[in-house]
């Protein structure tokens, strides 16, 4: 059986869909037009500078300039509109530039790079100093090291060589192009001005004239697509996963289903309108009874009877947390965070709506921070949610009041303060 076919890269996946809403126009409201207007200019501005991208790799590529995904569509255009000597002249100045040194030197603070940040920040010194003799071997080492630690091969011996999904760094002016070009053999010495990173030359001293910004300005090139190339490479096949299952073929049913969601979502948010403020006492340690128990302020006694219990798994459980991590992780989280501190007492006051799916209300608090006693007022929110952590409209089924995580942070600095 053969293999299914790779699902496009995400740039045209999207152009592709904006393609195919052409052909619904006509039955869109004029204000949806207009929208649409907006993404086919948006996604024909996009099509130009990903063929500029191409023609770019194309005709720097072969002179030492190597494509990153990051790369500055408006600096690919610049260039493009220039002979090849003054292009280079503006690249040279662009990846020299300090702001972009700068940025591209936060990926050794991570700790998968942090060996080489010394050899970094020493290049960029030097570069600052116009000193490219000592700058450009201090970038082709980095880039031989990353290349050796990731693969186990040198940059000249394939470490490149496989394409990755959905990069431009895979592209023609990738990194394979850029390591052919940084691998080649020098054989004879050369007293002329070097204008691109051979390594072999540099480090082994047959192309000595090396010293010059353009030089350093290339290396540096191919080290920023060599970080890119290696993430996308971590992370590939989390993204094909997701390509695929986004370009996936769109179940009918599936697609009714939704269409009708989201109508019952718009119908309940046009219908919905805020109960009157309750500027009085809702709830206390002392009785809550008589609470909806689907309402926002009977979540929130059910979360504040988990703080005075120190009940940390129905604290977690009771909480809003996006990134959707694991109750005991969060329970010993949060365990860890309320050390010391309890809360003996509590009153519920101004409860108000403040959306069709949110509600906010004033909690008076009391106890101890460890022996010192405190008290303290704060505000709780609490948020309607789906399963998927969505914000989903009071009225529709299937919807859980959750506790914004930011009480918990403010419930510790006021006891603090108040002790």
């Amino acid at each position: 059986m053969s293999k299914p076919p790779r699902p496009a890269r995400e740039h045209e996946h999207v152009l592709e869909q904006v393609a195919a809403m052409a052909a619904l126009a006509p039955l869109l409201p004029e204000h949806l037009k207009a929208q649409l207007e907006d993404v086919q200019a948006q996604a024909a501005e996009a099509t130009v500078n990903l063929a500029n991208v191409g023609h770019f790799g194309r005709i720097y590529g072969p002179v030492g300039w190597t494509l990153c995904d990051a790369i500055s569509t408006e600096l690919v255009g610049r260039v493009l509109e220039l002979d090849l000597e003054a292009g280079e002249a503006e690249l040279t100045q662009a990846y020299l530039d300090p702001d972009h040194l700068h940025r591209l030197g936060w990926r050794f603070h991570k700790a998968a790079l942090e060996p080489w940040r010394a050899l970094y920040e020493r290049g960029v010194e030097r570069i600052a100093a116009d000193d490219h003799i000592s700058a450009a071997p201090l970038i082709l080492i980095i880039i031989d090291g990353v290349c050796q630690a990731r693969t186990g091969r040198h940059p000249f011996s394939g470490a490149g060589d496989i394409p990755v999904f959905d990069t431009l760094t895979s592209d023609p002016g990738g990194v394979a192009d850029g390591f052919a070009l940084l691998g080649s053999v020098r054989r004879k010495l050369s007293a002329e001005p070097l204008a691109a990173p051979y390594r072999h030359g540099i480090l082994h001293g047959l192309d000595p004239n090396y010293g010059h910004p353009i030089v350093t300005a290339k290396a540096i090139s191919l080290l920023e697509a060599t970080l890119d190339y290696f993430d996308r490479k971590a992370d590939e096949a989390s993204r094909l996963a997701k390509a695929e299952a986004d370009q996936a073929p769109v179940d009918v049913l599936d697609l009714a289903h939704r269409i009708a969601r989201n109508a019952a979502i718009t119908q309940a948010i046009e219908a919905w309108s805020p109960r009157p403020p309750r500027q009085e006492l809702v709830a206390s340690n002392d009785g809550a009874s008589g609470l909806d128990p689907a309402s926002p302020e009977a979540a929130a006694v059910r979360y504040l009877k988990h703080l005075t219990s120190r009940n940390w798994g129905g604290l977690a459980k009771a909480t809003l947390d996006l990134m959707q991590r694991p109750t005991n992780m969060m329970a010993g989280r949060f365990r860890q965070e309320l050390t010391g501190l309890t809360v003996d007492r509590w009153r519920v006051t101004d409860l108000f709506d403040t959306g069709c799916a949110a509600s906010e209300m004033t909690v008076e608090l009391s106890g101890r921070l460890g022996k010192k006693p405190w008290s303290g007022t704060l505000p709780l929110r609490a948020i309607r949610v789906d399963a998927a952590l969505n914000s989903l409209p009071r009225g529709l089924e299937d919807g859980v009041w959750l506790i914004q995580p930011d009480f918990q942070s403010r419930l510790w600095l006021a006891a603090l303060q108040a002790s």
